[in-house]
């Protein structure tokens, strides 16, 4: 009886020494992984290209799926509406912001790489309008072309996304690039 006893206080010590371990350090670390991986997705340079590689498609036409692969972009945290218009091949970005919460050097990056993103991924989308309160810029598949290469669509291995992303460290190519391919 007494060895019965001792088992269920050393199993009810046990079990609450692993509930401890779970609440107090397992679930916490996941946590914050978890955090750190969403702030790694709001920067240009550090997006796993493999969290949007499920939107990849033929037509623009799908709205939803362009709508996902936009909110899986940098910038998604900012709030943002969208317009289609599939005569123009368009996609009309309408963010609820001013630019001058963003440093123009990031918000330059982020625009790059999410036209690059979209026009890589979604195979007849000819532009994206970007719209803040306070400025608009263009994207065109014709001069993501003329920054990036020619088939953007080659770009979509893990060795070419990584050396694009290498290119966009570099404050200079952001600029030189966003006066190329963003049109204010």
């Amino acid at each position: 009886m007494i060895t019965r006893h001792r088992a269920i206080i050393l199993l009810a010590i046990l079990g609450s020494a692993l509930f401890a371990l779970i609440q107090g350090v397992i679930i916490p670390g996941n946590m914050a992984k978890e955090e750190q991986y969403r702030q790694a997705q709001q920067n240009p340079i550090t997006h796993d290209l493999d969290s949007i590689l499920k939107y990849k498609s033929k037509y623009m036409g799908d709205a939803s799926n362009l709508i996902n692969l936009i909110q899986h972009l940098p910038l998604s945290q900012i709030q943002k509406s969208f317009q289609l218009d599939s005569k123009q091949l368009t996609i009309k970005v309408n963010y609820r912001e001013t630019i001058d919460v963003i440093k123009e050097s990031d918000l330059q990056r982020a625009l790059l790489y999410n036209s690059l993103a979209a026009f890589a991924l979604v195979d007849n989308l000819e532009a994206i309008e970007f719209h803040f309160y306070d400025a608009s810029y263009l994207a065109t598949r014709a001069d993501s072309k003329e920054v990036f290469g020619s088939d953007l669509s080659l770009m979509l291995t893990k060795d070419q996304w990584k050396a694009m992303q290498e290119q966009l460290k570099d404050d200079q190519f952001v600029s030189k690039s966003a006066l190329t391919m963003l049109q204010k």
